[in-house]
């Protein structure tokens, strides 16, 4: 993944595929931020709409909004991103507000673009995480590198080629934060792809897969 070239974000590479974005917003626009989101989770709650997220534990633990790019307060997020070139060869796709209750688990590791291949110098679909609040963590297999977690803070945004096994991390106290995928012309999107998960059996056997594949890699780093 290229380091961005805007001058808004102190952009660090954390592994392959893996870029943190130190202040990515600044604080009145992270601020404004979480208050949009905030208010946007309850409205959906309010009208029945929230929905669940792949690989929560419980009814709740991890949910989902719709956010639409054209808010005022999300249009920081996508200016940003162009300013440091991550949406050179790709184009802003769905954005989704997530929100977690204290005490939900972690997801199991998998990939948002299980399609796409990893292939050098090549442009890769991205997923990226925008926090808001203090602790916003993405979980990484320890094949990838020493640290396993990533946490962020208000205003930083984590960034991951679509290839890239992740996880959700469940949290001590409720949680907000923005999640978006940056599309290119090849890719399909996670949000796509779970149509094609028709069943709890497919879901099943789907992630058994991704666990048996990262049982491997982690035995093959350790060789």
């Amino acid at each position: 993944m290229p380091r961005p070239h805007g001058t808004g974000a102190g952009a660090v590479r954390v592994a392959d595929g893996i870029l943190v974005m130190r202040g990515l917003l600044p604080p009145a626009a992270a601020a404004r931020l979480r208050r949009f989101l905030g208010a946007e989770c309850k409205h959906h709650v309010r009208r029945g709409s929230i929905g669940e997220v792949f690989g929560s534990v419980g009814p709740g633990d991890r949910r989902s909004f719709p956010v639409a790019a054209s808010e005022t307060a999300v249009q920081p997020v996508a200016a940003a991103l162009r300013d440091c070139g991550l949406l050179d060869g790709r184009v802003l796709g769905a954005l989704t507000g997530l929100v977690s209750r204290p005490g939900g688990g972690t997801q199991p590791f998998h990939r948002d673009y299980p399609a796409m291949a990893a292939r050098p110098g090549s442009t890769q679909p991205l997923s990226v995480l925008v926090a808001v609040q203090g602790g916003t963590r993405v979980g990484f297999p320890p094949c990838l590198g020493p640290a396993t977690d990533v946490v962020l803070g208000p205003g930083d945004a984590l960034a991951w080629e679509g290839h890239v096994l992740h996880a959700g991390c469940g949290y001590d106290l409720p949680n907000l934060r923005l999640h978006l995928y940056l599309d290119t012309a090849q890719s399909v999107s996670c949000a796509a792809q779970t149509h094609l998960l028709a069943s709890a059996r497919l879901q099943r056997e789907w992630t058994d897969a991704l666990h048996a594949r990262y049982g491997r890699l982690e035995a093959r780093e350790r060789a």
